[in-house]
Formats: structure tokens, C-alpha cells, sequence
């Protein structure tokens, strides 16, 4: 089928000023996307395409001022669409005529559930994870039944959602998640005036986290685990031994790691910086430990700047679900249960140790150490209590940091 659209689609956001260009185009971009979800849509309805259509422009009668010659009165025009619905409901049922009079009648209790959702995950942003997370959890409740729309979620029928819906087969983790997600959706909709405001019941059916026994909390490796990880009878090898040991002698973070680059790694002052990718706290530079000085120079030998530190990573595209370093998380489990540590694949339960018992690990040796907790706090980038805590990691602080970082030892044969 030869391409007759358009290239590009033009709006014109009013402003010769392009920070606030950018900061239109987000959102307009989210317009148009519904636009042509709706039209998806359409397609997809078959012989009940054009009802949408006819729907629409009925909306448009309405809509412009009575006064202007040729344009029908909204009483007239009700009539008129009120005249349709039985013979609506004959051929595309209940549902189809109820939809039919509130897209006609522009009746804001008619918009279905994921009208927004582009237009929503658009300006909370975040991460490609986070809005596929939002876009599901949306979407999910739109499908669970076809007839209702935003206004129709009374307490009673968000509690008939959870327990039917959402609930079963579901850890309370996910199911809060997704209740997280459409109690800032409906706020959302409520601040944008697509929703009337209200009573928001969402929140109300959150589950309490079980209470796990201590040997099933996440915790950080003990001393003879990492002997196991590192000097047991089976081996790291290559890039994999490599990610592990820059884990637990700088505390970062898998994605972090995954996302170093040259320019992130200055040699000369033994400083490595870590790229954030949780909190404002995450995103901090700290001292290279003299052990990693030699692997990570030899990995950024005959590189640019902006290459990545671990090249064997695959590159992932800006809307990937997936870090770079996803596949790295994948061998380190599969090596842990080799090595006999956590607990192995025929238990469905969550192992208590897993590749971000690094930081843990390397958090419990400084303390041990007698290293200031803020000190700690600021090496593994974890959020700080004060404002003071979080803005006076200068660098002679990370130099007071230095000696405590080079006194913790990986295990030797």
C-alpha cells in the first residue's frame, strides 16, 4: 500500500522562544499520538467505523455558538442523535450506543479509560520501564470492561477491579505498583479538568507487605560468600568478573556500572564518577580504588570518551525496557547458584542475596572500618537525611573518604 500521509506533522506552538518550544512539544506530541490511537481504534471497530465519525462531528455541531446561521441548536442536535440510538443498539449493541451518545453529545463521563494515557505518560516522563509500567497498568483496567468509562469508578466498582482484576495470581509489590500508578493518573485527570474532582479510591485498597523471616530479607553477602564468588571452586571470568569486582569496590549500582563511559574515569586523580539513575543523591564521583585502577585502564585503552567502559553491553535503544547491563545481572545469578551461594533455581521464593548485595557488602566492610555513615551514605549514593549531608560532598570530603575505601580487600586464593 503506496505512503499518501503527510512526513511531518506541523503545530504551532505560539512561542518564538525554544526553551518553551521544547517544553510544548512533549505534550503536543502526546496530542497528536491520541489522535491516531483513536483512528487505530476506529480501524479496528470494522462496520462500526463510521459511528465514530458521525459521533464527532455531531459533537462539532454542538459545540459552536447557536447564534451563527445554519448551525443546529444542541436541543435540536440531541434530538436528532437521541433519534439514532435505538437503531445503534439494534446493530452494535448497548455498548457501542452508549459510547455513541457520549462521544456525540461531548459528555465528559463518556471518555474511556485510556483516552489520556499518551498524553499522561508524556508529561510525568521518566524512564522507558516507567511508562511502559503506566501504559499497562492503564490499560489493564480499560480492558477489563468495555462499557465503562472514567466517571463510572465508584468505591464499589474499584474494589470489584482489585479483587477480580488485579489481585489474583499477583505479589502485593505489583498490585500496589499498579494501584500507585492509577491514583496519579485519575489526579492527573483531575488537574487537567478531564475528570470532575472527587474522592480518589484507589489508594484505599493498597496491601500490606508479609512480613518476610530474617533469612529471607535481602541482605549483603557475608565474608564466606564472597570467598565463594571469588576464590570458590567455580570462576568468574572476563567481563563478568570484571562488573563484579567494580560493584563491590565502588558500591554502584548494576545500571550504573552498565553506563560508564571514559570520560567518566580520570586516572591521574583516581576519581571515578558514577552516572545516577535513581535519585538526586545517586549521581556522585567518588575515589577510584587502586585495585580497579588497572582493569578499568586497560578497558578504556584505544576508546573514545564517549564509549562505553564494558563495550561487550549491547547498546539499547532510548524506548528499551531493558539496561545495558540486564544481561550481566542474568550471568552473575546463573554463577551465584553455580558457586553455591543465595539460594538456587528450584526455589521460587526471592534468593536474599543477589548482585546488589555488593553495595551492602561494601557498606558493612567501611563501616567496620569506623567510616563515618555519612561518608557511606555518600560513596553508594544513597538519599541523605539533610540538605547540609547532601550538599557538602566536596572534594575534600571524598578524599577524607579515600582511606576507607582502600582499606576494604576483596577476598584472595
Amino acid at each position: 500500500m503506496p505512503h499518501t500521509g503527510k512526513s511531518n506533522y506541523l503545530v504551532n506552538l505560539k512561542t518564538s522562544d525554544l526553551y518553551e518550544a521544547q517544553r510544548k512539544r512533549p505534550t503536543e506530541a502526546a496530542k497528536f499520538d491520541h489522535i491516531r490511537r483513536v483512528a487505530e481504534k476506529q480501524m479496528k471497530r470494522g462496520e462500526a467505523d463510521p459511528l465514530l465519525a458521525e459521533a464527532l462531528a455531531y459533537q462539532a455541531f454542538i459545540a459552536q455558538d447557536a447564534s451563527e446561521p445554519g448551525i443546529i441548536h444542541q436541543s435540536i442536535a440531541e434530538d436528532v442523535i437521541h433519534e439514532k440510538l435505538a437503531d445503534i443498539e439494534r446493530k452494535y449493541g448497548e455498548v457501542a450506543a452508549a459510547k455513541f451518545w457520549a462521544k456525540a453529545t461531548g459528555n465528559t463521563g463518556g471518555v474511556s479509560i485510556d483516552d489520556h494515557v499518551e498524553q499522561f505518560n508524556a508529561e510525568v516522563g521518566g524512564k522507558a520501564h516507567s511508562k511502559w509500567r503506566r501504559e499497562k497498568a492503564i490499560r489493564e483496567l480499560a480492558e477489563w470492561r468495555s462499557n465503562l468509562f472514567l466517571h463510572s469508578f465508584t468505591n464499589a466498582l474499584c474494589r470489584q477491579y482489585v479483587e477480580e482484576k488485579l489481585a489474583p495470581g499477583r505479589k502485593v509489590g505489583t498490585i500496589n505498583s499498579y494501584l500507585g500508578v492509577l491514583t496519579h493518573y485519575w489526579q492527573w485527570l483531575m488537574d487537567r479538568g478531564h475528570l470532575k474532582e472527587g474522592p480518589i479510591y484507589w489508594t484505599k485498597y493498597r496491601r500490606k507487605q508479609p512480613l518476610k523471616r530474617a533469612a529471607e530479607r535481602e541482605r549483603p553477602f557475608t565474608g564466606e560468600e564472597m570467598r565463594l564468588l571469588f576464590c570458590g571452586d567455580v570462576s568468574m571470568e572476563g567481563a563478568l568478573l570484571d562488573f563484579a569486582k567494580v560493584a563491590a569496590l565502588t558500591g554502584a549500582r548494576q545500571i550504573e556500572i552498565g553506563e560508564l563511559r571514559v570520560s567518566d574515569l580520570s586516572f591521574d586523580k583516581m576519581l571515578i564518577h558514577l552516572p545516577g539513575e535513581k535519585t538526586f543523591a545517586a549521581d556522585r564521583t567518588i575515589p577510584l580504588h587502586s585495585a580497579l585502577a588497572p582493569i578499568l585502564k586497560a578497558r578504556c585503552e584505544r576508546k573514545e570518551p564517549s564509549d562505553y567502559v564494558f563495550h561487550e553491553l549491547p547498546v539499547r535503544k532510548a524506548d528499551d525496557l531493558k539496561p545495558r547491563s540486564s544481561v550481566m545481572s542474568k550471568a552473575f545469578t546463573r554463577f551465584r547458584r553455580k558457586a553455591g551461594v543465595g539460594w538456587g533455581s528450584d526455589r521460587r521464593d526471592k534468593s536474599p542475596v543477589n548482585f546488589h548485595s555488593f553495595r551492602g557488602w561494601l557498606a558493612t566492610q567501611m563501616l567496620e572500618k569506623e567510616a563515618p555513615e555519612g561518608l557511606v551514605q555518600n560513596l553508594c549514593g544513597w538519599k541523605r537525611g539533610t540538605m547540609l549531608e547532601r550538599y557538602t560532598w566536596t572534594a575534600q570530603r571524598q578524599e577524607q573518604a579515600r582511606p576507607f575505601i582502600e582499606k576494604v580487600r576483596l577476598p584472595k586464593k
